[in-house]
This record gives C-alpha cells, structure tokens and sequence, in this order.
C-alpha cells in the first residue's frame, strides 16, 4: 500500500455543503494540557464566536468545539461586531469568510512595536477584498483534499490522549509503590502528558498520528517506561502494533490506541513532583541536570510551544503550514529521516515567512512562500525565528548550541533551519547535497506556477493551486535503486524496514561521491560544473508479496545521468550500504527472519507493484503551452526549466564568498521584491541535465 508521503488528490469537486473555514470572532481558552489542535468547528458569521472546552483532556459534547486552542498572551482585536464589507469578504454560496482580523492575530502597524523574529517585517500591508476570496478558495481545497480533520475525529483523539494520560498517572504511581512510596505520596508524584508536532499545531488531518510525551518525576526510570508501562500497554485490548524503539536516537513507544497512531516518547526530570498545572514545558529550567536523551525528548514539546508564540497570526499560520505540508508530502520532499525536511522544518519556514508579513492572508503567504525560499542564500543565513540564545539557568551550560563560529560540524551543514527553543539546533542536519537541490528546485518550480498566476493571468487561482499540488510522477526517471526489504512476521518488518529507512541517506550521500568521481568510460566526459549522476530518494513504500516472506516491501532511489556517455558502477555504494545495514544489533538474532536486496532498475523494469501504488494527478483546466511552467516531475530532468536554472555552479560560488546575513541581505533582496525591482535573469533554482547513460547494475543481498 502507497503511503501518505507520496498521496494523489481526489477529484476537484468539493463536497456539497462545507463548514465555514474560520470566522473573524477570536477564540480562546486556557487548556490545562497542551494537547490542543486546531478546532474543526466553526462559526459561519462574523458576528459569532465558538467557544472551545476548557479542558483539553476531558470529554467535551459533541455541540462544543471538540478541542481547545492554545491560549495566547496578546489580546486580538474584536471583530465581533465588524461586518463582511469592512473586516472580510462573504461567499453567500457557501456562507465562508475569511476576516482580515483572522482570529487571533493583531494588526501589525508601523507604529507598533514589533515583536516576532530576528529582523522588521518586510511587508505590512493588510490584504485586499481578492486576497481573502482567494484564502476562501484556499480553504474550499483543502477541505475537498479532507485535509481538516472531523469534529468526530477530533473527539476520539481526546478521548485516546485522556485515557492515555489516565494510564500513565496509574503507572507511575505503581512505580513509586514499589519503589517504597506509600500511596498519597505516589499519587501526589504525578505524571503528565504533553504534545508535540501537527497536533499541538492545530494542523492534524485524518489519519495522522499524535506526537506524544511522558513527564514523570525522578524516581520513574527509562527502564520502567519501556519495561512496566510497555507490559500495561500489551495488555490493553485497545492497543495494537505495539514497538518499543529503546536504541533510536530518541527512544520512543510506537502503538495504536483505538484506531489513533501515537509515538510516545519518555521525558525523567529531576523533581519529586510533577505539576498538574504544568501546561507547557517552555521554561529552560526544566533541562537542568537531565540527560541528553531527556533533553531530545522535551524539545519536540518546547519548540512547538514557542512555534506558535512566535507567530503574529495562529490562524493564518496554520492555514498556510496546512498547505504548505501536503505540498511537501505530494511532491515527495516531506521526510527527515530521508534527507528532506521533516514537519518542524517545515513549520519553522511558514512560520519565518508569517514574521515576514504578518498581516498577509493566506493565500498571499503560500505565494511568498515559495519566493523567499526560492532566493533564500542557505550558506550565510540560517532561518531563525528568534535571537539563538545561550543558557540562562545554572546547570545547562552542558547543553551544545548550533553555532557555525564555533562548531566545524555545524558549518557543513547544507540548509539550516533552527529550531527556536534552548538548546537551539538544526532540524535538517540529515539534508544532502542531493536532497537540498531536489528541495530548493521545488521550491523553484512551485514559484513560477504562482508568478503565471500572477503575472500573466492565464490560469484561475484555483488552477494554480492544483499545478503546485501535483503529485511528483517519479516513473519520468529512467533508473533506480531498489531496496526489498523482507520480514517473516509483522513487527519484525517494521522495525527491519524503519532501521534500512534510517540509512538510506547514507545511501545517498555514497552515490553522490560516485557523482563527483566518476569511472569515466573510454571518450566519455563530464564537466566539472556537472554531475555525472543525480539521486533522489523517493519517500514511499511499496507492499508485495514475495514467495517465502510473509513481509515484503520496496523503497526506490531515484537516478538521472548527465547526457555525456559515461560509466558508473553502482556496486560499491550499494556494497557499503549492505554491509551498514548489516551492523544493526538486533541483526544476529533474527538470522534467518529478514533480508535485504539492492538491485539497479530501469524504467521499463518497474514492478508491477509500484505502478499499481503509484499516484496520480486530479485533472484540471489546461494551461496554455507559452505560459506552462516545467515541474520536476515532467521530465528526466530533476528541474524542468533550464533557461531559469542555468548558472548554478557561478551562483554558487558567489553565495560561498558573499557577506551578511537574513538582516541584511535577505532582508533586501524581499524588500527589493516587493518594491518591484528586477533582479537577475536565474537568480533560483538549480540545474540537473535531462538523459541517461548506460550504468552498470548493482545487486546486493
């Protein structure tokens, strides 16, 4: 089965009746769990305003808004009482409104005091009547793309994550019994559960999973989480595909409960009690004398607390991280593990662009988006949303914070993006030299679809958003790598295949050296300013079936060859990739259980299995030939448009001698930009030459 990474729209029709997106009424609360998601109901004026529970994780009625929002500290104004003519614009069709005041945020003014990210805003204009029909729009594709969840959903989700939190208080209470606590004192302990990720970003679609995290006091070890509390949890009815992942570089508990995925993870600090008042774990006084394990797992919750501190509107935020997401999933770059940007990556950069222009609507922002990152200079500015700061409570000075000056590792780092919260690191340490082109020509390619929106009004609006949200076709690429991964039972194939996962970067970054260095055949020439072979891992797996494996699954790494005849024998990547799959500990013991094949794969030879999962596009309007732009998935070529990509090895080289940083440079690049200014002819996007050479297969087992 073809998994969500890589996912096909559904048809362009929406649904005949469709809630109101959001309305202009502010809506608050004061949650007593951080465990709060973006509510699904909403109210369809701009004179009412709904009012969430309380309590995030207790029962709410089903007339009630299924869940709370985060509270925030700065007062919005009231649009209660504004009408559509002043605050927003009225679809009557579908009783949708998109209000300038969108929810929380306030209106930022060149008088006011400006809070948010490193440098000013680059623009502060209020949108335009065309700009809010527009984020309508915006919102009608989303939810026809069901990329909001249920008012039902949402009521289960509660439900798992108060039960959750139930189970673990029994626990820990029973650890500290036996540890010699009488039981008020076990009880007074505590014990909390905090979320992360989409779901305390209020961005949660059907069928995600909900990033979990277990606080407990000091007497609760991590070898009671992953021993007791996994026992309690087996023997749940409730609770399936339960797997412990004790060695990750996170240690976390993955299982679902009742229907819901929930990566648990365990977070020991070093206090006798832990408060139920506790509703965030922001202050840095929670790291003091933790280990680093500890420390991994508290900043999941700690970034996404200060995420949505630091962004002027919540609303809008989360309506363009909605998008901008499944932008990532469908095009096939939305994957940490592989290389690309994970959900906090992407986060951090909807959530930079919201500081930019903080009184922008949505669908001006997705196009910004795509503009800024598209001329982003990634060498001499990382992306921050606040001053990275050094530690300010006693006992954290152990802590090790990104910093370029001082750390060589952290110069090498390709495309940083760094995460807010003390200590501040960089959430795409992972990305390549491949990854990071593959990235940044999608952000390329995604830009100029929106500029044939906006400049030469051949397409609808809506018709530019089904461009951008296209799924990569990656059968245009004419070889790759497959790797069969092969299992005897369930829960051995998962974790086999999440440990070959895990290394496929190194894969990867083995190729790109053959790229760099390549076996020339005899009159066969590649020149320096071009890579004899191109990678492009692909973030899907496929299921087959495989005669004497009850388990089997495929993952593929795409090739492109320069069109120079040339030679490259694959075998000694895929050699050094087996024998580092080899080391997993777990390896020697399931001899016989699981197995792994590499082999090289043309086009022709895809597996049935994978055309079968593979996606495909809603049909749309036809753009007219002069003004369609060239995605990446169009071609051989990993960028589409040459006469926009060429000059890559020149840019290069002047980003790696330029000076200044995001508030100079970048800063005046945008501002530039806004003012209208030309700029030079191929100022983004990368080159990739389309064609294929004959390779040399690699098989490996």
């Amino acid at each position: 089965m073809l998994e969500k990474t890589v996912s096909s729209l559904p048809p362009n029709s929406a649904p005949a009746s469709l809630p109101p997106p959001l309305s202009a009424a502010s809506r608050r609360s004061s949650p007593s769990l951080q465990t709060t998601p973006e509510t699904e109901t909403h109210s369809h004026s701009p004179s009412s305003s709904s009012s969430p529970s309380s309590s995030s994780l207790s029962s709410a009625s089903p007339s009630s808004s299924s869940l709370s929002l985060p509270s925030s500290s700065s007062s919005s104004p009231s649009s209660s009482s504004a009408s559509p003519s002043s605050h927003g614009v009225q679809d009557g069709s579908r009783g949708l409104l998109w209000s300038r005041a969108m929810g929380d945020g306030p209106i930022i003014t060149q008088t006011t005091p400006y809070l948010f990210g490193v440098t000013n805003p680059v623009n502060m204009k209020l949108p335009q009547d065309a700009d809010i029909h527009r984020s309508n729009e915006l919102i009608s594709v989303l939810r026809a793309l069901n990329l909001y969840e249920t008012a039902a959903g949402n009521l289960l989700r509660e439900r798992v994550l108060n039960e959750l939190n139930r189970i673990v208080v029994e626990w820990v209470v029973e650890v500290g019994m036996e540890q010699g606590l009488d039981e008020q004192e076990a009880r007074q302990a505590g014990g909390k559960i905090f979320t992360f990720g989409s779901y305390r970003l209020g961005v949660t679609t059907p069928g995600s999973d909900i990033d979990t995290l277990c606080v407990t006091p000091r007497h609760v070890t991590r070898e009671a989480f992953f021993k007791i509390l996994h026992a309690k949890l087996q023997q749940d009815a409730r609770v399936s595909k339960l797997t412990p992942v004790p060695d990750a570089y996170t240690p976390v508990l993955k299982f679902n409960f009742d229907g819901v995925e929930i990566d648990l993870l365990f977070a020991r600090l070093p206090l006798p009690v832990i408060p139920s008042s506790w509703n965030s774990l922001e202050n840095d006084f929670v790291l003091r004398h933790v280990d680093e394990k500890t420390a991994r797992s508290v900043n999941g919750s700690r970034v996404a607390d200060l995420v949505l501190k630091l962004v002027p509107n919540k609303e809008t935020f989360k309506v363009t991280l909605r998008f901008v997401k499944h932008w990532a999933k469908v095009r096939g770059i939305y994957s940490n593990v592989l290389g690309y940007l994970g959900g906090i990556s992407w986060a951090i950069l909807v959530a930079r662009c919201c500081q930019l222009y903080p009184n922008f609507a949505p669908s001006q922002l997705i196009h910004r988006f795509f503009t800024v990152y598209s001329i982003w200079k990634w060498k001499n500015s990382p992306v921050l949303l606040c001053k990275i700061k050094e530690h300010t409570v006693e006992g954290l000075s152990n802590f090790k914070i990104w910093n370029p000056k001082v750390n060589v590792q952290d110069r090498h780092h390709l495309l940083p993006i760094i995460t807010p919260a003390f200590p501040s690191m960089n959430s795409t340490h992972n990305v390549s030299l491949s990854t990071k082109r593959v990235i940044t020509d999608e952000f390329a390619n995604a830009k100029r679809i929106f500029d044939v929106w906006d400049k030469k009004k051949e397409i609808s609006w809506t018709e530019a958003l089904h461009l951008v949200l296209k799924p990569l076709d990656f059968t245009s690429f004419k070889h790759f790598l497959e790797l069969q991964i092969f299992a005897q039972n369930e829960t051995v194939h998962r974790k086999w295949l999440g440990w070959v996962e895990s290394k496929v970067r190194f894969l990867v970054r083995q190729l790109e050296r053959l790229a760099a260095c390549p076996p020339f055949a005899a009159g066969g020439h590649t020149p320096k300013s071009e890579a004899a072979m191109t990678v492009r891992p692909i973030p899907c797996t496929f299921s087959f079936q495989e005669p004497g494996w009850e388990y089997a699954s495929s993952m593929l790494v795409a090739l492109n060859f320069a069109q120079q005849p040339c030679v490259i024998d694959l075998r000694p990547a895929a050699g050094e990739f087996v024998d580092l799959i080899n080391q997993w500990p777990e390896r020697a013991q399931l001899e016989g259980q699981i197995q792994l094949r590499v082999k090289h794969v043309r086009r022709s030879q895809l597996p049935a299995y994978v055309l079968k999962q593979k996606p495909t596009a809603t049909p749309i309007s036809p753009v007219p030939a002069s003004s369609s732009p060239s995605l990446s998935s169009s071609s051989d070529s990993l960028c589409g448009d040459a006469a926009v990509c060429e000059g890559r090895e020149k840019r290069a080289k002047e980003a790696s001698t330029a000076g200044g940083d995001e508030g100079d440079g970048q800063l005046k690049r945008l501002r530039m930009r806004e003012a209208g200014e030309p700029r030079a002819c191929g100022e983004t996007g990368t080159k990739d030459s389309p064609g294929a050479c004959g390779a040399s297969g690699a098989s490996a087992t």
